[in-house]
């Protein structure tokens, strides 16, 4: 995800950590593997990323 951004691993994970403390995304497993995790937006946080969308 990193070389995609054009950000650091390190930049990446803090912007995660972020909107996952504030409530926007949330973890989820992908498959039946625990190791490959991704993330959602949680009900809110799609909500959230319509009105932003609507106001840029």
């Amino acid at each position: 995800m990193s070389k995609r951004v054009n950000l650091s691993g390190a930049a990446v994970s803090q912007h995660i950590q972020i909107l996952r403390e504030t409530g926007f995304i949330k973890s989820k497993y992908l498959g039946e593997i625990e190791a490959f995790r991704g993330y959602v937006f949680t009900t809110q946080g799609e909500i959230d990323f319509y009105n932003l969308q609507r106001v840029l």
